[in-house]
């Protein structure tokens, strides 16, 4: 009797990780709204990964694709002049179900495809702002200087390059243990 039991066990354990596995894997497919919508004018949808701040009426506008990651997930801006962050979403899905902004009080839930948000505020202070998905894996970062230089612009684009797609790390999604690094 205590061997049926432990082979019966064994099989409820090994259905469990299969149905892990495939559940993680086919995640995005699961949960995605896969709808689309149409970009905001400025917003990048995925043709570049340029995350050059804009000004336009004495603002610095960023622009950021929601696209199972964020496109671009880099950006650097100019200390004490307002910025206005447009956010397209084009597709969510698993991991990449809403966005933090922890030092901006901002914890947005996306509810569909084709959402749009502008968040305004006005950097007071030099540093990165750290943002992320819900459960703080995908990461990307704004980061604040007292004056943009050619070269910033520069390490800029490479970055936005390298970092144009925010990959989930691991931690509760089956495996690794990257979840939440950025700093």
């Amino acid at each position: 009797m205590d061997k049926e039991i432990s082979k019966l066990f064994a099989i409820f354990i090994i259905a469990i990780i299969i149905g892990s596995a495939v559940m993680f894997v086919f995640s995005n497919t699961i949960f995605a709204q896969n709808q689309n919508g149409t970009p905001l004018n400025n917003v990048n949808s995925g043709s570049g990964n340029s995350a050059l701040a804009n000004q336009v009426n004495g603002f610095q506008e960023i622009n950021m694709t929601v696209d199972y990651g964020w496109k671009p997930g880099y950006f650097v801006v100019k200390k004490g002049v307002p910025v206005k962050w447009n956010i397209y979403v084009k597709n969510y899905g698993g991991c990449i179900n809403g966005l933090s902004v922890p030092s901006l009080n901002i914890y947005w839930r996306f509810t569909q495809t084709g959402e749009r948000r502008t968040i305004e505020f006005t950097p007071n202070q030099t540093g990165t702002i750290y943002f992320s998905c819900l459960m703080n894996m995908a990461t990307g970062r704004i980061e604040v200087k007292d004056d943009i230089s050619v070269n910033d612009v520069n390490n800029q684009n490479s970055a936005a390059d390298t970092q144009s797609n925010s990959f989930v790390g691991g931690c509760g999604c089956g495996g690794g243990s990257s979840c939440g690094i950025r700093r």
